[in-house]
């Protein structure tokens, strides 16, 4: 038996919002934030994934050598403040459902809600998720609307084509599909007789305002350079150049035990403190997407840097850069002293980032309302 519907839906989201990792959460939380504020019920579906789970463990040994399972030992302190004060932050600020799910039950949300939403984030890299087709809603009933807003498949198309038969059979089922790269966008329009719409990331969807709402910190650290490095070490290279051409000291957020430069390391940072560190910065450089799509939102003098080791997955942060024409704050160790201090004028970016915002929000405000 399936719920009454009425004119208020119920939706359930499928996403990475149990993640430690800012950009993960704070993606769920805009999504569920934007639809709630259009008036619907919206819960994050508490399923886990196996081996996401894993990957999120305090302790993860995956070196083979002596000195990195050290390091491994040495960040259990670390993880473990993080962790709780993700916890926090989940339990204050999102809406979750109360059941637990896994693939053994998921199906049985088909009672709960009327409508589900797979993403953001990268919910359809098969890679990542351990060939996890859920995120692709192939557990939904057929009187159930299936929606996708930004989801990314990561980098290896390869693994979708290799379970194309299945795939594409349940993203014809989707209402109305979106996802966050033109590439994915591309690829998709191959294989699948539907419109496909490349929208903002969720965080987007929610304006400055909103997200200082959100943060209860203030930090004394006021007009430095904000290093959020994930992968790219020139990142630090970059941050220092900066630095010594501005005299501004420098702070750094980081996973990493190694503290390769000069600067105030935070390692232990929730979501509210992250927030509050890009807020705060005069200058922000990052390999990061979320770094980057925060520092658009409020509007900071950016640095961006691609991945040089891992080309493909620049994609997402192209995407972005080249919709709001601001292809010209990605910088590498060649740039100029000129160009690392050139300041961004958002007037030339605001139109291009509002038609965006706008376009965002319309499909996802359209398709919620389409049941």
């Amino acid at each position: 038996m399936h719920r009454k519907k009425d004119t208020q839906h119920r939706i359930g989201i499928l996403t990475f919002h149990r993640a430690i990792n800012y950009g993960a959460v704070l993606q769920a939380y805009a999504l569920q934030k934007f639809i709630l504020n259009q008036g619907q019920e919206c819960e994050e579906i508490e399923y886990k994934n196996e081996l996401l789970e894993k990957k999120y463990k305090l302790l993860t040994i995956n070196k083979k050598s002596i000195q990195g399972v050290i390091k491994e030992i040495i960040k259990i302190p670390m993880k473990y403040i993080k962790k709780r004060k993700f916890k926090k932050f989940i339990n204050n600020n999102l809406i979750v459902s109360k059941r637990k799910y896994d693939i053994t039950n998921i199906n049985e949300t088909n009672q709960e809600y009327d409508m589900f939403i797979a993403g953001s984030d990268q919910v359809w890299n098969l890679g990542l998720t351990n060939n996890d087709f859920n995120y692709y809603l192939d557990f939904c009933d057929i009187n159930n609307k299936c929606i996708s807003y930004a989801a990314s498949a990561g980098l290896n198309k390869d693994i979708m084509l290799e379970n194309k038969e299945m795939l594409f059979k349940a993203l014809n089922r989707f209402s109305n599909i979106s996802v966050r790269e033109e590439n994915l966008k591309n690829f998709l329009a191959q294989y699948i007789d539907k419109e496909i719409c490349c929208v903002l990331d969720p965080v987007f969807l929610l304006s400055m305002e909103e997200w200082k709402n959100i943060m209860n910190i203030h930090h004394r650290d006021k007009d430095y350079i904000l290093v959020y490095i994930l992968h790219e070490p020139s990142v630090y290279f970059i941050a220092e150049r900066l630095s010594k051409l501005t005299n501004k000291k420098i702070i750094c957020i980081q996973n990493n035990i190694r503290k390769p430069i000069k600067a105030k390391y935070v390692t232990t940072a929730g979501v509210e403190e992250f927030l509050s560190y890009i807020m705060n910065a005069s200058y922000v450089v990052t390999d990061s997407f979320h770094g980057t799509a925060f520092s658009v939102i409020f509007r900071k003098n950016l640095k961006a840097l691609l991945r040089s080791d891992n080309k493909a997955i620049n994609e997402r942060l192209l995407t972005l850069l080249g919709k709001l024409n601001m292809m010209d704050v990605i910088v590498d160790k060649d740039a100029t002293n000129e160009y690392l201090l050139k300041d961004i004028d958002y007037r030339f970016i605001n139109n291009s980032l509002i038609q965006e915002i706008n376009k965002s929000k319309q499909f996802i405000t359209e398709a919620i309302s389409e049941l």
